[in-house]
């Protein structure tokens, strides 16, 4: 029976993982699609305000 709970607990933690990287990816493109849409809105005349982590 532990064998068992292990395995689902090991699914569980695999789905979970695929999901949160998933749920990055997204993010990260919507952080970019902002980005740009403030650029051509005028918002932002440059990239000089953004950290690194988002270049």
């Amino acid at each position: 029976m532990l064998d068992d709970e292990k395995t689902i607990l090991e699914q569980q933690l695999a789905a979970g993982t695929a999901r949160l990287e998933e749920l990055r990816r997204k993010n990260r493109e919507l952080e970019i699609k902002l980005i740009v849409c403030d650029l051509m809105s005028g918002r932002h005349n440059n990239l000089d305000d953004l950290t690194v982590d988002i270049l």
